[in-house]
């Protein structure tokens, strides 16, 4: 079972200890640059080797990693067995880290040829081999990473990594199981091998030359760098503790929770991220509801604290950096999901912090407008009504306005919703078909609209009789008489007054004088003159005629 602890730099280490079974372990996410250190277990003989390295690892991938325990202790002085070599293994059999267990001893104490191997040796994780056909007379070889240990019996084998890692069996004529991690079997008459990379082999009372021969220490294997390899000093059985050098950033999310947002309102993403490797660098990102991953501020970790402020914008339903919308539409009664994280480029991932938050979208205004009924019997002058009531159902000030064809607006209400109304001279309207829009507007340009079609219909009935006015003003103050020409339509009548007065009694009209008529293109042409008995100031002439035909032309002089 793993320990996970902090080292006194205050790093994240993962500690495994003898459990007799091959343990898996995944790499965390954010583990990526580690430190391995492990130790072989120790043996009466030999000690064990702890070696060390720093590798480069894959988050998410499964190590395998054994343990070797110490080789158990014989009475008196009978030969002990052979100790566990520990290993850390990527994959099926590529070995990481290997540190040999020490190899027995044969009843005698220590000897420096017993202790584990700090090197590979010769062998591709081959077992170790017996120094006599004779199980009477040696124990059995340790086991490696790949070949089992050599055994008086293949039952009696100690197993190699790949088989599982097991003490060799009890050897014939009595002695000592080997040790968990591939530890051979001691003897009455000999002491057992090492487990490691390579197995060690098993020692003899006496080899051939009558000369006692101890069981050999397990070799050891590192494929990291800034490796160190020695001797363990340690009584205790194996262990391997992992490092992550990288440590993992941390974050810090300031957003309160469960915040709504209404139309307009600023969502604020801040807080912090701290990465304790100087030199590291540090990104912060946010997603909204498990969608686009973004980025909010990135930077070299100094040791301090990096900060980060993201502001958004809720308007339409959407929330919005800038112009750009970073959600898809934002419904009412929902609980959305915002996620902060920091990420460094070694692999290194912060927790994931999370808020919850709701939002209110804005709703567009609107508008009725009372029935209108058609007219009649109307002049240019005259004019058209048209009214009705505006609504908000968030409360919000309106301005309503319309356009008649393809006019400019006209502001008619502005403030708080009610009602509205405006009137226009039917002269604006053309003949025909005309488009009256009516429009309610929001402070955030929410719009609503409604088109009012009206038919002007012309109704031009004929004149049987016109009058027309002029004033003549005098350029020297007052004249004696006037001299007028008419040109007119053949079928016309034409009458012409004239008053001339001070100013200072009521205008008084009598005819002016005909004197002649005549042709002129395809009118006629009128003559008519007067001459009052005295100058006056104010001189005012009234033209009356019949039929529906305008008189062409109207001229004169004045007569002093």
């Amino acid at each position: 079972m793993v320990v996970v602890g902090k080292d006194t730099q205050g790093k994240t280490t993962y500690t495994f200890t003898v459990t007799k079974t091959i343990e898996s372990w995944i790499v965390p996410a954010g583990v990526k640059e580690v430190r391995i250190k492990a130790a072989g277990g120790n043996a009466k003989g030999g000690k064990g080797a702890v070696i060390e390295g720093d590798f480069t690892l894959v988050p998410g991938e499964s190590l395998k990693v054994l343990v070797g325990e110490n080789g158990k202790l014989a009475t008196a002085r009978l030969p002990s067995p052979g100790a566990g070599g520990t290993f850390v293994i990527r994959g099926t059999q590529t070995p990481l880290i290997v540190a040999g267990g020490g190899g027995g001893n044969n009843g005698y104490g220590s000897n420096v040829k017993s202790n584990a191997k700090l090197i590979p040796g010769t062998g591709s994780g081959i077992g170790g081999k017996r120094t006599s056909p004779d199980g009477s007379t040696c124990g059995d070889g340790g086991g490696g990473l790949i070949g089992n240990g050599t055994g008086y019996t293949t039952t009696e084998q100690a197993k190699s990594f790949i088989n599982g890692g097991a003490g060799g069996g009890t050897n014939v004529g009595g002695g000592i199981t080997g040790a968990f991690g591939g530890g051979g079997s001691s003897n009455p008459a000999g002491s057992g091998g090492g487990g490691g990379y390579n197995g060690g082999d098993g020692g003899a009372y006496a080899d051939s030359g009558g000369v006692n021969v101890y069981g050999s220490g397990g070799s050891s294997y590192n494929a990291g760098t800034k490796t160190t390899a020695v001797l363990s000093d340690e009584l205790g059985s194996g262990i391997v503790v992992i490092t992550a050098l990288n440590a993992a950033p941390t974050i810090v999310l300031s957003t309160p929770n469960n915040v709504t947002l209404y139309e307009n309102d600023t969502f604020k993403i801040d807080g912090s991220a701290l990465d304790s490797d100087i030199g590291d660098i540090v990104n912060v990102y946010f997603r909204i509801n498990g969608g686009t991953t973004r980025a909010i501020a990135t930077g070299i970790s100094s040791g301090a604290i990096l900060p980060y402020n993201e502001q958004l914008t809720f308007k339409g339903g959407l929330l919005y950096k800038g112009a750009t919308a970073v959600t898809g539409t934002l419904t009412e009664g929902t609980a959305h999901r915002l996620e902060v994280w920091s990420e460094d480029n070694k692999g290194g991932k912060s927790t994931v912090a999370e808020r919850t938050f709701y939002v209110v979208p804005n709703r567009a205004p609107s508008l009725t407008i009372d029935p209108f009924e058609s007219l009649s019997d109307l002049i240019n002058v005259d004019k058209v009504t048209f009214s009705g009531d505006s609504f908000d159902l968030d409360g919000n000030d309106v301005v309503v306005r319309y356009r008649i064809n393809t006019g400019i607006n006209t502001e008619i209400h502005n403030g708080p919703p009610g009602r509205w109304s405006f009137d226009f001279p039917l002269s604006k309207l053309k003949d025909g078909e005309n488009t009256i829009v009516i429009e309610v507007t929001d402070p955030y340009d929410f719009k609503f609209s409604k088109t009012i079609k009206l038919n002007k219909t012309a109704n031009l009935t004929p004149l049987e009789h016109s009058v027309q006015r002029y004033t003549i003003v005098p350029p020297s103050g007052s004249a004696q008489g006037v001299l007028l020409w008419i040109q007119r339509d053949a079928d016309q009548e034409v009458l012409a007054e004239i008053s001339m007065t001070t100013g200072t009694e009521q205008e008084q009209f009598v005819p002016l004088e005909f004197m002649n008529s005549g042709p002129t293109g395809e009118s006629v042409e009128d003559y008519y003159r007067y001459k009052a008995d005295a100058p006056a100031e104010h001189i005012a002439l009234k033209i009356s005629w019949t039929g529906d035909k305008p008189i062409t032309m109207i001229s004169g002089a004045l007569l002093q």
